[in-house]
């Protein structure tokens, strides 16, 4: 058999990362967002076999895998294609810790007809059976009615379709995560647990994204109901500035605050809040406080990847490098 040049690189590499990667260090995972972004100064963009290669040489031993909406380097829907990328992830050695394509229950949450958000979650599930990953990111709401509304008439319009696409999950041994990601309706940690209390099933629970000041709620909250993690780092008050700036283009002051559960504090600390133009930040070096996160994980029982994400476009490299360093610091000290 011949090997070309890119897969014998990609094996040696992974070989390599194998054998100076500690036990404590062997859950930790990176994502492909900040790869497959194209850099603002030099316009290069990772492929996916680029990314996987880089991964394995830093020493990760998982990868998340974004599916957006356009713009892949696969056809998803394409068997061959699909073959590929789990020929290149073990050509890499590395494990698919997630499948992340995009879904936000929008048409429920507007009380429309939420067949179509069900049958393009389910047709994302056959992606994820097919490709064996564990676990697969859903969305939840991020339009302003999805907070106008009483939580229990939002839970009611989602749990439903929500409930479907768990069941045909279950089918196929894939667990779905919702994200608490900075703008939807899951990130506020007492809506969340509403809906993970009102499905009630083991195939359904969270992508743990994190956030200054939120995440350590979130954990305290549902910490056992926790199946994946979005571990980045962020400065002041980045996420909930532009979340209420969103919201205030339909909503009150005073709904803003219920809604995303803030004090008046808060909510004024957050919009005063102006960032520096290096905002973003390599994991350990802004506001979340990863040792409360990873300690309240660890004592819910959590067993899954510990997964960075990455935001920095222009140094993809050496952001999953400093993310890497970091989580294997902070995971091997305890």
């Amino acid at each position: 058999m011949i090997i070309d040049r890119r897969t014998f690189l990609g094996s040696a590499g992974a070989l390599l990362a194998a054998q100076r990667t500690a036990p404590c260090a062997s859950r930790i995972a990176f994502n492909t967002h900040g790869y497959n972004a194209p850099s603002r100064r030099s316009g290069r963009r990772f492929t996916l076999a680029e990314t996987f290669d880089s991964l394995a040489r830093i020493g990760y031993k998982g990868v998340e895998i974004i599916v957006y909406p356009k713009g892949n380097d696969i056809d998803y829907d394409d068997p061959k294609q699909l073959s590929e990328l789990q020929r290149m992830l073990k050509s890499a050695g590395l494990e698919l810790a997630c499948l992340s394509p995009s879904s936000h229950f929008e048409d429920a949450i507007q009380g429309g007809n939420s067949e179509k958000d069900v049958a393009a979650v389910r047709k994302q599930i056959d992606i994820a059976q097919r490709l064996r990953a564990p676990v697969m990111r859903i969305g939840c709401a991020a339009s302003a009615p999805a907070f106008a509304m009483p939580l229990a008439q939002a839970v009611e319009r989602l749990a439903g379709p929500i409930r479907k696409c768990v069941a045909y999950a279950r089918q196929r041994g894939v667990k779905l995560g919702i994200e608490t990601h900075g703008n939807n309706w899951a990130v506020v940690p007492r809506n969340i647990k509403a809906l993970l209390d009102a499905v009630d099933d083991p195939y359904l629970g969270i992508i743990l994204h994190t956030f200054p000041r939120n995440a350590e709620r979130t954990v305290d909250l549902v910490g056992r109901r926790v199946l994946h993690t979005h571990l980045a780092d962020a400065a002041g008050y980045s996420m909930q500035k532009s979340h209420i700036q969103n919201l205030r283009k339909s909503l009150p002051d005073e709904k803003i605050m219920e809604a995303l559960d803030l004090t008046r504090k808060q909510f004024d600390a957050a919009l005063a809040w102006n960032p520096a133009p290096e905002s973003p930040k390599f994991m350990g070096g802004g506001d979340v406080d990863f040792k409360a996160v990873l300690a309240g994980l660890n004592k819910a029982g959590y067993k899954g990847w510990w997964n960075g994400e990455g935001h920095l476009f222009d140094a993809p490299e050496e952001e999953a490098q400093k993310g890497f360093d970091y989580l294997k610091r902070a995971l091997c000290a305890t």
